[in-house]
């Protein structure tokens, strides 16, 4: 008569057997703004006439701690910087493959970490207005505020409703003075797709075995 081994015993060792997750994804393109230009994912708003919309500078455009390469992003006055997301919708699907499709909607993938670079080098220290859109049509919107003429950091995961599917993020430059932006990060947790079908087939069949056999 063949033994079998205790379900938990043998979807551990499936598991164990699996390639790696994928990890953590950056949903937001071009956060780093390398490209050299903003990119049709964005959207640049300037609700003021006469207001100069956001442009893509040079680092040596600004000097401070933080490294931000060879570009950033720069807005002259009160002007939104949008980005909404292409998605993963209710499945669990290739991230390129996701991100070449139309549209944009909720992403399945757990948001992570959402945290960027931001520099008011014209005194005195200002406020970015950072908002967050997800697909019930509802926003956050919170204000940070700069202690310094320097390039600082924010990290703003916990502004982020851990129950909602987030479709984007804006950034609204300061209403006087410059406002320099980057190392735009929205990380994502994507599981490996192959390895969820493998394991969902490893355990039906574990199960299956197991009703047959009587156990």
């Amino acid at each position: 008569m063949i033994r079998l081994l205790p379900l938990t015993i043998l979807v551990s060792a499936l598991v164990g057997m699996l390639p790696a997750a994928r990890g953590s994804v950056n949903v937001f393109l071009n956060g780093d703004f390398e490209t050299g230009f903003l990119g049709p994912s964005y959207e640049d708003r300037t609700p003021q006439l006469g207001v100069s919309p956001w442009t893509i500078v040079t680092a040596s455009s600004l000097m401070g701690s933080f490294d931000p390469g060879e570009f950033s992003a720069l807005a002259a006055g009160d002007t939104e910087l949008r980005q909404d997301f292409f998605s993963f919708a209710d499945d669990i699907v290739d991230i390129g493959e996701d991100i070449s499709a139309a549209g944009g909607a909720a992403f399945g993938g757990q948001v992570t970490h959402i945290s960027f670079w931001v520099a008011h080098p014209d005194p005195p220290a200002s406020k970015i207005l950072v908002t967050l859109f997800y697909d019930d049509g509802s926003s956050i919107a919170q204000e940070y505020q700069t202690t310094t003429t320097g390039w600082e950091f924010f990290d703003i995961t916990t502004q982020h409703d851990p129950l909602g599917d987030l479709t984007g993020i804006s950034f609204f430059g300061n209403v006087s003075g410059r406002t320099f932006l980057d190392d735009i990060q929205v990380l994502v947790s994507i599981p490996e797709p192959a390895s969820v079908t493998l394991l969902l087939a490893a355990i039906g069949a574990v199960l299956l075995v197991r009703r047959r056999s009587g156990h």
